[in-house]
């Protein structure tokens, strides 16, 4: 919650969490007033409102989080996971003056960092501790919107749960008024291979297009052959805009 420089009211306030424990361990607070918010989870059902982020499905015992809270505090600007099969937590967070996010924590799984660079990316023991960090929000390229059914801009709905076939099976799906999936851009693919709906199998950047008036698509996320982890990066297009995503995890999301 944000106090009121007297302490004596409460500017905005919130809980963050879904049905079994969560705990919010650090804050930080950029030039604009926007809260970063690091911690642990348990709740699969944790919930980010809609907004984008990189990970959001809770892979372990207990994931790390972090959430970026509009300046009122009255939305959620991104909010991801990072975790595997393990008991994962972030214990603390700072911000720059460009917006990026500094998180850092304690790790027992070999989480994914989505294919971006690091120092040492293999885990040594029973707990190593961890640091990343969080891009910016990009600009969003917009569509020509139709009047008035982008403001408030509706979400892209992302769930994706275990196919029992050893994939993930993601439903992507638009919402809104005479709103419509024009692409799938997947930017990046790490250690995995997507089936796409017109049955083809791809890897790697590649852009799929949908059927015209399509609200809704189901592709499948497999880890290649000797990957111990499969993370697809993408971004969602529909006729309000784009909306980035990510489907995947370590070994124990499959």
């Amino acid at each position: 919650m944000k106090l009121a420089p007297g302490g004596q009211a409460v500017a905005h306030g919130t809980y963050l969490g879904g049905g079994t424990y969560d705990v919010a361990y650090g804050v930080a607070v950029d030039g604009a007033g926007a809260a970063y918010i690091a911690g642990t989870t348990q709740s699969a059902n944790f919930g980010f409102g809609g907004a984008p982020g990189f990970d959001q499905t809770l892979t372990g015992n207990s994931d790390a989080f972090a959430v970026k809270l509009a300046p009122n505090g009255q939305a959620v600007a991104y909010g991801t996971f990072f975790g595997g099969g393990d008991y994962d937590e972030a214990l603390g967070v700072i911000t720059d003056g460009a917006g990026a996010a500094y998180v850092t924590g304690n790790a027992r799984s070999d989480f994914s960092f989505g294919g971006a660079p690091g120092f040492n990316q293999m885990p040594k023991g029973d707990g190593d501790g961890f640091v990343l960090k969080l891009a910016p929000l990009a600009a969003t390229a917009t569509a020509t919107p139709v009047a008035g059914n982008c403001t408030p801009r509706p979400p892209v709905s992302v769930s994706v749960v275990r196919n029992g076939d050893g994939r993930l099976r993601a439903t992507i799906s638009a919402s809104g008024a005479t709103n419509a999936i024009e692409s799938l851009n997947f930017t990046r693919t790490t250690g995995a291979l997507v089936d796409l709906p017109n049955g083809g199998a791809q890897s790697g950047a590649f852009t799929y297009t949908p059927p015209a008036g399509t609200t809704s698509v189901q592709v499948f996320v497999r880890r290649a052959p000797g990957s111990a982890a499969a993370t697809a990066e993408l971004v969602v297009t529909d006729a309000c805009g784009a909306w980035p995503t990510l489907i995947g995890g370590g070994a124990g999301a499959f």
